[in-house]
């Protein structure tokens, strides 16, 4: 499952606002297609391509020196056992450390609300589809007034 962009870009709004540190979410590829600071969308992030190959969290540390990374945490976000993408906190080790599993499990909550309500919406569209099919494409005869009270 690919994450659409404008889902990550809300859940690093969502989360940026809600403790004040800058948050970039990384796709499989470790490209950052939302970020906190958008000069870094599109940038290949190399400690998130870390953490999809090791599928464990990653503290990058000042001394460091990673293309793209900065100072914080990066962990994997999965759905159904899937490894999705990354999502990373940038600031200081021991300040963001706390906040790891929160915006883990934050993103996956997010990211499996939206699957839902997606799921929610096929399927009713899917009922209206074939109700409709049923009425106009059968060899039922409904009169006008008969299809109205159907598709009401």
């Amino acid at each position: 499952m690919d994450i659409p962009v404008n889902l990550a870009q809300n859940i690093v709004k969502t989360i940026e606002s809600n403790i004040g540190y800058h948050i970039n979410f990384m796709n499989r590829n470790g490209v950052i297609i939302a970020s906190s600071d958008p000069s870094r969308i599109g940038d290949i992030h190399e400690v998130s391509v870390i953490v999809m190959r090791t599928k464990r969290e990653f503290i990058t540390t000042a001394e460091m020196t990673y293309e793209h990374s900065r100072e914080g945490i990066d962990l994997p976000v999965e759905v159904d056992q899937e490894i999705i993408g990354t999502i990373g906190i940038t600031g200081k080790v021991a300040a963001v450390k706390l906040f790891g599993p929160i915006i883990k499990s934050m993103s996956e909550l997010l990211i499996k609300n939206y699957l839902s309500d997606n799921e929610r919406h096929y399927l009713v569209e899917r009922e209206r589809l074939l109700v409709e099919h049923l009425l106009f494409s059968s060899n039922i005869q409904l009169t006008p007034d008969e299809k109205k009270d159907w598709l009401i």
